[in-house]
Order: C-alpha cells, then sequence, then structure tokens
C-alpha cells in the first residue's frame, strides 16, 4: 500500500517519536553512547539529535531509508512500531513492507542464493509468477 507524501510525512513523524523513545531508553537505560547506536545501528548522529529534539527539527530526524536500516538492524521491530503508536489502517498497512528486512529466513537463503552464483530476486519473482499467475 503506497501512502501519499503527506501521509508518509505524517506517518514518519509519529513513528519518529516512538523511535525517540527507543532512543533514549538505549542511551539513558542502557548505557549506549550515540556514536555506538551509530556503528551498530546506522543510525547517523545528527538524525539520533533531530529526533531526540523533534519540536526543534520537525521535518528532521526519520525517514524512510532510516527507518528501513533501524528495522533490519533490529534496533526496533514493526510490531513494535504498531504496538506503541497510535496508527490508522493504511498507515498499519503501510508499513507492513518493513517485515520484509526483519526475515532472517529470507536473507539466510537469499545470501546463500547469492553466494552461489544465482539472483535471489529472479528466483522470487518466478516463483511469484508461478504461484499468482493465472
Amino acid at each position: 500500500m503506497e501512502l501519499r507524501k503527506s501521509q508518509r510525512k505524517r506517518l514518519m513523524a509519529k513513528v519518529g517519536e516512538y523511535t525517540k523513545k527507543v532512543l533514549l531508553y538505549k542511551l539513558d537505560v542502557d548505557g549506549w553512547t550515540g556514536v555506538e547506536v551509530e556503528r551498530e545501528y546506522r543510525f547517523p548522529v545528527n538524525r539520533q539529535s533531530e529526533v531526540k529534539n523533534i519540536n526543534k527539527y520537525p521535518n528532521g530526524g526519520l525517514n524512510p531509508e532510516i527507518l528501513e536500516e533501524l528495522i533490519k538492524r533490529g534496533f526496533m521491530t514493526v510490531n513494535g512500531i504498531i504496538n506503541n503508536v497510535l496508527l490508522d489502517d493504511a498507515e498499519k498497512k503501510y508499513l507492513e513492507i518493513y517485515r520484509i528486512y526483519e526475515n532472517q529466513l529470507l536473507q539466510e537463503y537469499g545470501i546463500k542464493l547469492m553466494q552461489k552464483g544465482e539472483d535471489p530476486g529472479q528466483i522470487l519473482k518466478k516463483i511469484f509468477e508461478e504461484k499468482f499467475s493465472e
């Protein structure tokens, strides 16, 4: 499901508030530094500052690319977002696309296929076409 630009911007602001809570927990409770968070989760320190100071940087901080990386690297999960952020049905459906970044089995076998010189995308495309074509 695709959201319009204004809807995505509103969604990123909502998810940004949750991201702020997760980030502050990591920094204040778990004792991480901003540099450690950047190194482990590829969450740039300048973006961390923007997320922490959302009132000062209302258009900064989180964007779809950073959200993808944070989910992919385990900083937060789609379920965590859905369970902790007040979202409408369209926003929830949009976030479902990010589940692919949590699928460890898909990643593991994608890597194995690539190591054998295969293109995982082409294989998935063929399976999809065989299964869903009429």
